[in-house]
């Protein structure tokens, strides 16, 4: 019988958080004084700031998943780097109907369908939560 446990990535807090920019300032602050860092170096820097593994970590993936960050895995260590932050989107008017057979679309809380083909629409990602 296998015992349960209590992972600690069950105690991250939500994405929408606050949290998450005091800890990616760390992340980014870091990024700007040194240039781009490898993970061993943000590591170290880490150590040195006595800021917890996983916080840069989770904070790294944070940062990438808004484009914050990135990294180059071009010569063989990964390279992170500050990006410019993507720019939003424009928001796209509603099509009159199905561009894949003309049909009568019908509208759904996730996304825009068509009633004779079944073809789906969606909407554009804004912001990853």
């Amino acid at each position: 019988m296998a015992r349960s446990r209590i992972l600690r990535h069950d105690e991250l807090p939500d994405s929408s958080d606050p949290i998450w920019i005091e800890w990616s300032e760390f992340v980014l602050d870091a990024l700007d004084v040194e240039g781009p860092l490898t993970t061993e170096q943000l590591k170290s820097f880490a150590r040195s700031e006595r800021f917890e593994m996983g916080r840069l970590i989770n904070a790294l993936s944070w940062l990438d998943l808004r484009g914050l960050v990135k990294a180059d895995r071009s010569n063989g260590h990964v390279l992170w780097l500050r990006s410019t932050p993507k720019a939003p989107t424009v928001p796209q008017p509603l099509p009159k109907c199905c561009p894949r057979c003309n049909g009568s679309l019908r509208i759904e809380p996730e996304r825009i369908a068509c009633i004779p083909c079944g073809h789906s629409i969606y909407a554009p990602v804004t912001e990853l939560d």
